[in-house]
């Protein structure tokens, strides 16, 4: 339906199960995997959750690791979205990285947030894969 999605808890469906699990097998077949860390969202967790029974490994979850907020825009269509604005040529290229949706985050805000995680994982797992 092409919906943005951003924090809302929704799962994954029949067919986001089956892909998680094509993920788990390619990601087992072809890496040695330390640590595993995930959104605590849940079809982010659920995910990652197939990865880690795959590979008998554990899930840290973290706020940190959740995908940009998009506030008021989530659960709407995202050409709903695109056409309640009046964007220019260098907006419609990627029409999200120029605003900030009320009560969403800014890709700034975003961005900080990112560097947090990849710090947190730096730490907790120095020398891991």
């Amino acid at each position: 339906a092409r919906r943005i999605q951003g924090w809302q808890g929704t799962g994954l469906n029949a067919v986001g199960i089956k892909q998680a699990e094509v993920a788990a097998r390619r990601i087992s077949s072809n890496w040695e995997i330390d640590a595993i860390v995930s959104s605590d969202i849940k079809r982010a967790h659920q995910t990652a959750l197939a990865v880690a029974r795959k590979l008998k490994k554990r899930v840290k979850k973290s706020e940190l690791a959740r995908e940009r907020r998009f506030g008021e825009w989530e659960g709407k269509n995202i050409q709903e979205v695109l056409d309640s604005y009046k964007l220019d040529a260098s907006q419609k290229r990627d029409p999200f990285l120029s605003f900030e949706p009320r009560g969403g985050e800014s890709m700034k805000r975003f961005d900080r947030r990112m560097e947090q995680l990849l710090k947190s994982i730096e730490k907790d797992f120095t020398g891991k894969t």
